[in-house]
């Protein structure tokens, strides 16, 4: 959970700092953001004594990216059915 607040608001300052983005740069702002937890997630779990090999991460961060374009039209219409 904390590493998706931190998430949020690294996004909400580079909104502020860069202003209007377009689709693809939202799209590989948030791969990177997903890879990064996810490889945080993984650094975490190696200090407690797990072994999970970094390639089970690959299709994890595959299926996020493309599964970004709908979830994020599904949230555009949450979004549009929530405000009016």
């Amino acid at each position: 959970m904390f590493g998706w607040t931190v998430a949020m608001l690294a996004l909400d300052a580079l909104d502020r700092r860069m202003g209007p983005r377009g689709h693809l740069q939202d799209w590989g702002v948030a791969i990177a953001l997903v890879t990064a937890q996810l490889l945080l997630a993984l650094g975490l779990v190696r200090v407690a004594g797990g072994a999970t090999p970094v390639v089970l991460l690959v299709p994890q961060i595959v299926i996020a990216a493309l599964a970004f374009p709908i979830v994020r039209r599904v949230v555009a219409a949450l979004d549009r059915w929530r405000s009016a």
